[in-house]
């Protein structure tokens, strides 16, 4: 299976400790192998106490980061194919790993399709769960769309992404937006109404359409 994707999906760290670097492209090139944090740390000559506090400088935390470099290279296919098109073995081959390791780390396609959709979802389900209801009305609709710009560095495929899911919906992502959807129009129009009493916003908005093509200009 050939990838059409332009923009490769990847992590772009750039660590502030020089030393990382050759770390993190092993991590990248191995990432089906045993990359514990001891592993690592004796194959690149580190106590694993060291290794752990220049990670921690650099601001990884590194099951984390290990994870979405796993994730994202399913991402890549399953926003150019769709979710019944990529097998586990297209995976594999783009990950450079065999794929019984896979299946290990994540049990089957279908939760490490789950996965990867809550990883690009990420953002907005830390917006969603910060309070917002005592926030001024319009930095509730700023950290909104800061939400979605942090969403789309992270994940440049994720329109793709979800285009291929209006083509072709899954049952896990409908899931997902069950969930996302009705809690965003709730917070979203909560933030325009308290605007309208407080007399930030126009008082005759109609709130659904506005909070609709804040949406849509947004992303």
């Amino acid at each position: 299976m050939n990838s059409t994707c332009s923009l490769p999906l990847r992590a772009l760290m750039v660590p502030s400790d020089e030393r990382l670097q050759p770390v993190l492209d092993y991590i990248n090139s191995h990432l089906y192998e045993d990359l514990s944090i001891g592993a690592l740390a004796n194959k690149f000559s580190f106590s694993v106490r060291n290794l752990s506090r220049i990670l921690s400088s650099s601001g990884i935390r590194y099951t984390s980061y290990v994870n979405y470099q796993r994730i994202t290279r399913a991402i890549e296919l399953f926003a150019d194919f769709g979710y019944d098109k990529v097998t586990i073995r297209d995976i594999a081959d783009k990950a450079h790993a065999n794929s019984a390791m896979i299946s290990y780390y994540f049990g089957s396609k279908q939760k490490l399709y789950d996965a990867a959709i809550v990883k690009q979802a990420e953002a907005m389900q830390d917006f969603l769960e910060s309070e917002t209801d005592t926030l001024d009305p319009r930095e509730v609709l700023r950290r909104y769309a800061v939400a979605m710009k942090k969403i789309h560095i992270n994940n440049p495929t994720i329109m793709k992404f979800i285009c291929r899911e209006f083509i072709e919906p899954s049952d896990h992502f409908n899931v997902l937006l069950k969930n996302l959807a009705p809690r965003l129009l709730t917070v979203l129009s909560s933030a325009l109404n308290r605007g309208m009493e407080q007399k930030i916003f126009r008082e005759d908005l109609e709130i659904n359409p506005t909070v609709l093509l804040w949406i849509g200009m947004v992303n």
